[in-house]
């Protein structure tokens, strides 16, 4: 039995299959196949060509990858008058209506909220840049800050806090 620690773990040094598949058994395998490997493809071109269908099938699924499903195009209207909710909300519709597959309009719907994401940061930049240019043409800055605010030019106290003694009455008899 291997030795373990009082964790669970195995000992350093200690393999936890100790009669396992030698490690050069892979690199070996690699070894033959990367000397082999061009009398190997002849031979399953061969057999391929002989009529022997799995060899075939091997020989075509490494020549081409199977052909995937490709939905026709889909054209949206994005300058409408209806918004990026609109036209999301038609997408869901085809979808549901079995005009457009299903995993095509969430993906379509997707790409419209990044497009509304991005539409949006454009928005705050261009209304951002004109809040900035008119503060830089104010003609008349404020000169005097209120008196509780203190700012680097006046020594300007903060209001203390209220004495609660003035505001309370007594009731002691």
């Amino acid at each position: 039995m291997t030795e373990r620690l009082p964790d669970g773990r195995f000992k350093p040094g200690t393999s936890g299959n100790p009669n396992g598949r030698p490690k050069s058994a892979t690199t070996e395998l690699r070894r033959q196949l990367a000397e082999h490997g061009p009398a190997l493809a002849s031979k399953a071109v061969e057999m391929a060509l002989a009529g022997d269908a799995q060899a075939l099938r091997i020989c075509l699924d490494r020549i081409s990858p199977s052909l995937k499903p490709q939905p026709a195009p889909i054209h949206v209207d994005l300058d409408g008058a209806e918004g990026l909710a609109g036209v999301s909300r038609r997408l869901v519709d085809s979808a549901a209506a079995g005009e457009i597959p299903a995993d095509v309009a969430a993906q379509l719907v997707g790409a419209l909220g990044q497009v509304a994401r991005i539409t949006e940061i454009d928005e705050l930049e261009r209304r951002l840049a004109a809040l900035e240019e008119s503060a830089n043409g104010v003609a008349n800055p404020p000169t005097a800050w209120p008196p509780w605010i203190p700012d680097s030019h006046s020594h300007a106290k903060q209001p203390t806090s209220f004495s609660s003694a003035s505001t309370a009455t007594s009731t002691t008899p």
